[in-house]
């Protein structure tokens, strides 16, 4: 799902905080399995989640401030 919504918005993303809300319309079709709650809160992968929501500039901004934050600890 969050693959499908990066490929939606590939610059920019869905919007920040946007997952619950676009993740139903990108979802897999047998997603809804007694197993499985209805509700989705991240690709419960930090990578896909910043793709799906923040596109590439925000993927870049956050492994750009991550980079600066560990450089300077050094």
């Amino acid at each position: 799902g969050a693959w499908k919504m990066f490929e939606q918005s590939p610059l920019v993303g869905m919007g920040t905080g946007s997952y619950r809300v676009y993740f139903p319309q990108f979802r897999d079709p047998d997603y809804h399995m007694t197993t499985i709650s209805n509700v989705t809160l991240s690709a419960h992968n930090w990578i896909l989640d910043a793709l799906g929501q923040n596109g590439i500039i925000g993927l870049l901004a956050l492994l750009f401030f991550l980079g600066t934050f560990c450089v300077l600890l050094l």
